[in-house]
């Protein structure tokens, strides 16, 4: 993948800011992500976007997190691991997440069959549950995953132990390439 300014500085602010950060969401719609990440290393000036103590926070924290070289570590590991970034605007990016406003992420890492994730939402069912789920939790989740999956539904989870796992396991089985799995 080609790793433009605009991506890095995307996976920067990723890294460095909390999901749902509605500040950073505020101050790159405003602004874009290249200076948006320019106005975080700066000097503290006011921010678009936002007002002037919630930028002036907002730089501190994101400053500190800021590591030098810190993009070309997340590219070096992002193809190591067989990665693709995903940002707004951009191929495969899921539009659906407009509906988040500012607190929509800047940036995904994703592996495998990214089209599902710009599939039609009538088409997906989130199966999630107990980490410490009985082995009839399992098997129900199991079962209902396996009969969606064959319908076809994508299934999606957190990909957690228990339920999210009995889920994803059984919707592989029935049919490869089903699920989607959300992780932090």
């Amino acid at each position: 993948m080609e790793f433009t300014e605009e991506v890095g500085a995307c996976m920067v602010l990723a890294a460095a800011t909390d999901p749902g950060d509605t500040t950073t969401g505020a101050i790159v719609a405003a602004v874009g992500a290249v200076e948006a990440l320019r106005l975080a290393k700066g000097p503290r000036v006011s921010i678009p976007g936002v007002d002037s103590m919630t930028g002036m926070l907002w730089q501190i924290r994101v400053s500190q997190l800021l590591e030098d070289g810190l993009q070309l570590r997340l590219v070096a590991e992002t193809n190591r691991s067989g990665l693709r970034v995903l940002t707004p605007g951009r191929e495969g990016w899921p539009e659906g997440l407009a509906d988040l406003g500012h607190a929509a992420p800047v940036a995904l890492w994703a592996r495998g069959n990214t089209q599902l994730l710009t599939s039609s939402l009538s088409s997906r069912v989130t199966v999630t549950g107990s980490r410490a789920a009985t082995g009839y939790g399992e098997y129900v989740a199991g079962e209902f995953s396996a009969a969606l999956a064959a319908e076809p539904r994508i299934i999606v989870t957190g990909g957690a132990y228990g339920i999210d796992a009995a889920a994803l396991r059984a919707a592989v089985m029935a049919r490869p390439g089903s699920t989607i799995a959300v992780l932090a």
